[in-house]
């Protein structure tokens, strides 16, 4: 059983790691501004959808979602770090079960309303 530290240190890189993606996305201070705080939203709405399926279709859902064109931008650049992201730690996620990885990405999901203020 993986320990609660573990879980939240993996949690706390997936955030900064998601964090990074937007602030390098962004094109001035304010759409940095913006996509910090809708990244939230959006990550609790992908949450969602990977408790009703598996982590393996959330994260191609939110790669479809980055690259649908009828998108608005923000909501495709969010959903296309998010796929990114979470691809890049799959197989540390992948190691805990289902429970525990939604643990994690609950963890991920305060960082991410600590660093929207």
């Amino acid at each position: 059983m993986a320990s609660v530290d573990k879980q939240i240190q993996l949690a706390e890189r997936i955030a900064s790691e998601l964090l990074q993606g937007l602030k390098n996305a962004s094109r001035n201070s304010r759409q940095e501004r913006d996509l910090i705080k809708a990244s939230r939203g959006e990550w609790m709405k992908w949450l969602q959808i990977v408790g009703q399926s598996s982590l393996r279709y959330g994260v191609d859902y939110a790669q479809r979602i980055g690259n649908d064109i009828t998108l608005r931008a923000n909501i495709k650049t969010i959903n296309g770090e998010i796929g990114n992201v979470v691809r890049r730690h799959e197989r540390r996620l992948s190691a805990f079960s289902p429970e525990q990885q939604q643990e994690v990405l609950g963890y991920v999901a305060w960082y991410l309303r600590i660093a929207a203020g």
